[in-house]
């Protein structure tokens, strides 16, 4: 009797240690599978390594080396007039100045001009104390120079912030396309003011249904942007 009450005692033992082992599994299974979810939110900057293009369109707004002057840029070493006098800064500034391949901005520290002072105390600097190449001065402000000083086309507004002329704020005109034949745009009139019936290789219709014709096809003259009848019998 005795050995059969042992039994129940080791038996009743041994299922409370393995429901506490089943227990530690599952836990530790739980853990680990919440371990690997926080692993794949790892981030390069701000952004998840699963959003990559998300790094993309923070880096697209302003392209150096694009053959275009973008708000933050003052030139673009693409394109044509990328050197301009040092006097463009200040008056006080001698030589000319070409824009940097790296950061799309003249580096007025090739000038010759003052040197030494601090950033606002009333003084151009091709290189302060600070060993800042200022551009203005935050106490002058930009001395009558306006976003088309560095190429603006569109509205805006310079400014001159910490002794470096900000572009932030200037605009570009977007051109308005031209209208011609051949644009794949019915255009009523086009540049050359002409009212356009159709573009391209263009099926228009059956002869019979527009003139007294009894067979052939309307098609579009490409070259004139009209109804071509050559076919039409």
């Amino acid at each position: 009797m005795a050995n059969k009450d042992f039994d129940k005692e080791n038996f009743s033992m041994i299922a409370i240690v393995a429901i506490v082992a089943i227990v530690a599994i599952v836990v530790l299974i739980m853990s680990v599978s919440a371990g690997f979810g926080k692993a794949s939110a790892i981030s390069i900057g701000n952004y998840p390594t699963q959003s990559s293009s998300r790094v993309g369109l923070a880096t697209a707004t302003m392209l150096c080396g694009d053959a275009l002057v973008e708000p933050g840029e003052q030139c673009d070493p693409t394109m044509s007039g990328t050197s301009i006098p040092c006097s463009t800064f200040s008056n006080n500034f001698t030589g000319t100045v070409t824009c940097d391949a790296s950061t799309c901005k003249f580096i007025t520290k090739r000038c010759t001009g003052f040197r030494g002072g601090y950033c606002g105390d009333g003084f151009v600097e091709v290189n302060n104390s600070a060993d800042l190449a200022e551009q203005c001065d935050d106490a002058i402000g930009i001395d009558g120079r306006t976003c088309a000083t560095f190429g603006f086309t569109g509205e805006g507004t310079l400014a001159c912030t910490n002794c470096l002329y900000d572009t932030s704020r200037c605009t570009n005109t977007i051109p308005t396309p031209p209208k011609y034949c051949g644009d794949g745009i019915v255009q009523k009139p086009n540049d050359g003011g002409v009212n356009e019936l159709c573009e391209g290789w263009q099926y228009i219709g059956r002869c019979a249904d527009l003139g007294p014709y009894t067979s052939g096809n309307v098609t579009c003259n490409p070259e004139q942007c009209v109804y071509d009848l050559r076919y039409c019998y």
